[in-house]
């Protein structure tokens, strides 16, 4: 090989060479912008989740306090109930002293029938 052949091959080789020094520059460059993009993408998912959590906290809050207001509500019922119960406790006792007392007025005419009739069979008699 003549030295111009190997002048020309080291020329050649020196080309390639800035060529391949280019592309690793490219390549890192693309580098670096994948790197500037995952640091958006996780700032990105890291602001999604905190404002996810913030509005998940608000809306548990929110339903934990519809259900206070359920459970206060509920309360308000249980309240209204022991008062029914003790007015039908109330009524309850009215009427059994009632039943007590026609019981006792409905054997005292059923003795004095009986005692009626008895007197009128005897005189009949």
């Amino acid at each position: 090989m003549a030295d111009h052949d190997l002048d020309a091959l080291s020329r050649k080789v020196d080309e390639i060479g800035r060529k391949l020094t280019e592309v690793d520059g490219r390549f890192a460059e693309i580098d670096e912008h994948f790197a500037e993009q995952r640091q958006y993408i996780e700032l990105g998912l890291d602001t999604l989740r905190t404002e996810l959590r913030t509005e998940m906290r608000a809306g548990f809050q929110g339903v934990q306090a519809g259900f206070q207001g359920v459970q206060a509500g509920f309360q308000g019922v249980d309240r209204r109930l022991e008062g029914v119960d003790r007015r039908l406790d109330r009524i309850e006792d009215k009427l059994d002293r009632f039943i007590d007392t026609q019981g006792g007025i409905n054997r005292d005419l059923h003795s004095r029938t009986r005692a009626l009739e008895e007197a009128r069979r005897r005189r009949k008699g």
